[in-house]
């Protein structure tokens, strides 16, 4: 018996199909890592300029309170800009 008229065309067109919805799923996959990685990369730096101001304004005797504000101006202050290059340096070297 052979296939309805159609059949191999209908196939066909359902497996481009198929074929896009993948790529697009592995482009949005890719996105979204890249967006993981970006804001693991930016929480880093936070905790990293609020420990180190946090020692160090505890090196210039600074009261617990006193360091805390220190560690959270650190974090408002940080360049995310610079952050977000360094990132993205990084990444451009592992490719």
């Amino acid at each position: 018996m052979s296939p309805p008229p159609g059949w191999l065309r209908h196939t066909a067109n359902r497996l481009r199909g198929d074929v896009a919805h993948a790529q697009v799923s592995a482009r949005n996959v890719m996105i979204m890592i890249d967006g993981l990685d970006l804001a693991e990369a930016v929480r880093s730096a936070c905790l990293q300029a609020a420990l180190d101001a946090y020692e160090q304004a505890g090196v210039s005797g600074l009261c617990g309170e006193g360091r805390w504000e220190i560690a959270v101006q650190a974090i408002r202050n940080l360049d995310l800009v610079q952050v977000i290059e360094k990132h993205r340096r990084s990444q451009d070297r592992r490719q």
